[in-house]
């Protein structure tokens, strides 16, 4: 049986690689990679001593339809899959985070006889996590995509965070590589988030860095002038919206984290923000 590890590349090209990511790559007989930075992760590549590795960027087509993209690149991974028994695939950020392509691979897994193994990277939202010196626990924190959003109409929880994903392509089945505003209706979003904020709520547009000495891109706004927004968006950007604080909390719970006094009782806390 062929077994495809599929191995996150983490934001930053070169540094976010992780160790077992690397022996992972070893390990493979062929090695295929779609990059922001393809000569970078070749040159790395090298430096680890990987051999027979490939590059799929020229099957990820700009202003083409995504699935003819996916299709391509299913394709090609699983024709491999075929002529080897042991294929790396190295995809940015982690694999387990808003990949399609890894989705509709686990879909042949049983079908075309092969074993799947993920290795995790550094995604875009443990970025964003330190960019924004936001803790999820903290504050709640939701993760969705912007189509999937308006597709399934979700209810929003306002008093949490919420990180919405791939705002560079609303209500389109194109990406556009150089100008994200093309096709782009973040009209509709617009339109459904003033369901649940106010039109004066704040929210962020932050892309991480994706490379050493580069600044991570973050521009700020507000619900109701999404639009003003549009031209800072593209393949890598998602939408912080805060969390609206509560003004109460539920005082019955509340009272069962209270300190309670005793000789040999050792009291617990806990923080409420």
């Amino acid at each position: 049986m062929t077994t495809l590890r599929i191995i996150g590349l983490g934001i930053n090209n070169i540094t976010h690689l992780t160790i077992e990511g690397v022996e992972q790559l070893k390990r493979a007989k062929k090695v295929l990679y779609l990059a922001t930075d393809p000569k970078g992760v070749e040159k790395l590549l090298k430096q680890y001593g990987v051999v027979s590795a490939e590059s799929l960027q020229k099957l990820y087509r700009n202003l083409e339809q995504d699935e003819t993209n996916y299709h391509n690149l299913e394709a090609k991974i699983l024709k491999e899959c075929c002529k080897s028994d042991d294929v790396a695939l190295l995809l940015p950020g982690h694999p387990q985070i808003g990949v399609t392509l890894v989705q509709r691979l686990r879909a042949k897994e049983r079908e075309r006889n092969f074993k799947i193994i993920i290795i995790p990277g550094i995604s875009s939202f443990d970025c964003m996590l330190n960019d924004l010196n936001r803790d999820p626990l903290e504050y709640g924190a939701a993760i969705i995509d912007a189509n999937r959003l308006l597709l399934f109409e979700y209810q929003m929880e306002a008093a949490i965070d919420y990180y919405i994903y791939h705002v560079c392509s609303i209500g389109t089945s194109q990406i556009s590589m150089q100008n994200a505003a093309l096709g782009n209706r973040i009209d509709l979003l617009n339109k459904y988030l003033l369901k649940f904020y106010d039109a004066k709520h704040p929210v962020t547009l932050i892309s991480s860095s994706t490379s050493s000495g580069v600044s991570s891109e973050v521009f700020t706004g507000s619900i109701g002038k999404l639009d003003e927004l549009l031209p800072h968006i593209h393949f890598g950007t998602t939408l912080f919206i805060p969390g609206v604080r509560r003004k109460y909390l539920n005082k019955d719970y509340l009272a069962l984290l209270q300190p309670k006094q005793g000789k040999d009782h050792v009291a617990s806390t806990a923080v409420i923000a």
